[in-house]
């Protein structure tokens, strides 16, 4: 295991090289939904949380997909449970490979892919990860312009990036962006003006501070009209206030 990849990062079960092997194959599925989010015919796309090992230049080196990430990265839902099984983190790992691989192809497939979706409520950009540089959130913007029957949303922490793209007027009507507290730039939202979400301890405390709940289904956080989201953390740690991948 080279010194500069961490451990978590690649499978256990397997050896640098059959991980890079693994990864640089052609995503099997760029798309998928879960119990949650299927309930309300509602798709996703998936990176891995935080970092990822992936191939540049023939090497394996770390790639950051949560750049934005403060004291969430240490209670990320997304760095646990099912997310962390062999076969999530290849496939997760394996859709940031072939984005970095082929941006132009990987736009490509994701137009037909959603696009070909006979019942889609709406699809929600990164159920784990971020939009890591302008350039990638340029990317999702041109399928979301490509499908504006499909409204999309997804959850980041990159504000000032946002706040940048949207004062230049660069983000599509149908994509709408929730900024979750708990990374490096929460004192930048304006929680009067800004959709954004909140992890609580418990459901009163999330009615309490009046959130709209999307602990059992995600309509909440689609609905680009509701601007306060909330969910009921049960991870492994009683953190209270990031909403790292929140919703999922």
């Amino acid at each position: 295991m080279s010194g500069t990849i961490k451990q978590r990062l690649i499978s256990k079960d397997m050896s640098e090289a059959e991980w890079i092997k693994a990864i640089m194959a052609p995503p099997r599925a760029l798309i998928a939904s879960n119990s949650k989010l299927s309930k309300s015919n509602i798709f996703q796309f998936s990176l891995p949380a935080y970092s990822a090992a992936i191939v540049r230049n023939g090497k394996l080196e770390t790639w950051k997909t949560c750049p934005s990430a403060g004291a969430c990265g240490k209670f990320c839902y997304a760095s646990q449970g099912t997310f962390m099984f062999s076969c999530s983190l290849v496939a997760h790992t394996r859709n940031l490979q072939f984005y970095l691989n082929d941006r132009e192809a990987f736009i490509a497939r994701m137009i037909e892919d959603i696009g070909s979706l006979r019942k889609i409520k709406a699809f929600r950009i990164h159920d784990s990860g971020d939009f890591f540089s302008r350039e990638y959130a340029l990317d999702w913007f041109k399928i979301a312009e490509a499908l504006p029957h499909v409204q999309f949303y997804a959850y980041t922490k990159m504000v000032p990036l946002f706040n940048k793209l949207k004062s230049e007027s660069k983000v599509p009507s149908n994509l709408s962006t929730i900024y979750s507290f708990g990374g490096k730039h929460d004192h930048l939202i304006d929680v009067s003006k800004d959709r954004h979400s909140k992890v609580f301890g418990s459901d009163d405390d999330m009615k309490s501070a009046g959130y709209a709940d999307t602990t059992e289904t995600d309509d909440n956080a689609a609905d680009p009209s509701i601007l306060k989201i909330g969910l009921v953390y049960h991870g492994k740690s009683n953190y209270q206030g990031t909403a790292t991948g929140v919703a999922a």
